[in-house]
């Protein structure tokens, strides 16, 4: 029996390349055997495949149920009367409020105070047998002396610090830091989202006379002493801001004219 020889039997094409060549590459390439293994790049690209073939059809569930939820709307709102669409509305809203704060863990009952003004987030709830992040006992300086203090910038930087115990327990106990472990703290807002807090917490209402008020002011001034905390800040007007300078707040109210049995707006957030 004639043994054939692929090398003298196939042929050149026009082009001058082996047809039997590149067929038994292609075949050697292409072709995998039972008892043969992926290697390593194959299985990569065919888990990327897999993965593209799934997040396509995630997408395609996704835009499926928009849709169906457009058309549902778009009917209910041509078949009711324009009250009963209003009302669709505000329903709307009322479930996607739901759903947010559901979604941020935050009671409904906590966004706002008894007054109607916004109050501050609750402290969340302590996870048993965790100790305690607002407990500024916990405390201990390192070898220098010192408890570092982390914190984000208001562009989502992280940044740390040394600074000294007492400033870390008055941060802690003011509501402005949390303790991570026993030489660590963590400040809990930038200055733009102190700011706002602020702001918001106030109803932009001046502490001092109960006007407009779109700054910060510090009851004790930082110049004798006072710290950039919730419970030390408050929105105050730029005139009343001004006027106070770096003065006490006992002496600032004394120097204001008020009425009888009047206080200043903005007490009850600090028991006044």
């Amino acid at each position: 029996m004639k043994r054939m020889d692929l090398g003298n039997t196939c042929h050149h094409n026009k082009f001058g390349v082996n047809s039997a060549g590149l067929l038994s590459g292609f075949m050697m390439n292409n072709i995998h055997m039972p008892g043969n293994k992926l290697t390593r790049t194959q299985k990569r690209r065919a888990a990327r495949k897999r993965a593209k073939a799934r997040a396509k059809a995630a997408e395609q569930v996704l835009l499926a149920s928009d849709a169906a939820v457009q058309s549902a709307a778009e009917s209910s709102s041509k078949g009711g009367h324009s009250g009963g669409s209003g009302g669709n509305q505000v329903k709307r809203r009322r479930q996607s409020a739901a759903r947010r704060d559901t979604a941020l863990n935050v009671p409904p009952a906590a966004k706002t105070s008894a007054k109607g003004r916004p109050a501050a987030p609750p402290r969340p709830p302590r996870v048993p047998g965790q100790p305690d992040p607002y407990d500024a006992a916990r405390l201990v300086p390192t070898r220098a002396g010192f408890i570092r203090m982390r914190g984000r910038t208001d562009k989502n930087r992280r940044w740390q610090q040394d600074i000294d115990p007492q400033l870390a327990e008055i941060l802690v106990n003011e509501s402005a830091a949390v303790v991570v472990n026993r030489n660590t703290i963590r400040r809990l807002y930038t200055n733009k989202g102190f700011r706002k807090y602020i702001l918001e917490r106030d109803a932009y209402q001046c502490y001092f006379c109960g006007n407009y008020g779109n700054t910060i002011d510090h009851l004790l001034p930082r110049a004798k002493g006072g710290h950039t905390t919730p419970v030390n800040c408050v929105c105050a007007c730029m005139d009343c801001n001004q006027s106070k300078a770096d003065q006490h707040l006992e002496d600032f109210i004394r120097s204001k004219p008020l009425e009888d049995g009047e206080k200043p707006s903005g007490s009850q957030f600090h028991g006044m």
